[in-house]
């Protein structure tokens, strides 16, 4: 995902899909992501990894799990445990059973 010059996350995914219809796929996905960005409050630079749930449906799809920081270049998550972790967006499906 690209927000811009300053804020952008590169997720690595692999995904195993216990649940999958051609128009309905359920996930247990384990992830790794490099973080950088910004809100009000602070500037964040992290890498973490994790687990999430994903959800597909029609080819739209949510992703939401938590990840462990291991690499925080800036220092604002060294006292956080977990990180949240989701995407949110449109993947098409090259299915021949539809």
């Amino acid at each position: 995902m690209f927000y811009g010059s300053d804020n952008y996350r590169y997720f690595f995914n692999l995904a195993w899909a216990f649940y999958d219809k051609p128009h309905l796929q359920q996930s247990v996905n384990f992830l790794t992501s490099h973080t950088v960005g910004s809100d009000p409050g602070a500037d964040y630079d992290f890498w973490s990894t994790g687990i999430a749930y994903g959800i597909n449906f029609y080819g739209f799809f949510l992703e939401l799990g938590i990840g462990i920081p291991w690499r925080d270049n800036l220092g604002n998550v060294k006292d956080d445990p977990v990180v949240p972790c989701g995407c949110l967006g449109y993947l098409y499906q090259f299915r021949t059973d539809k």
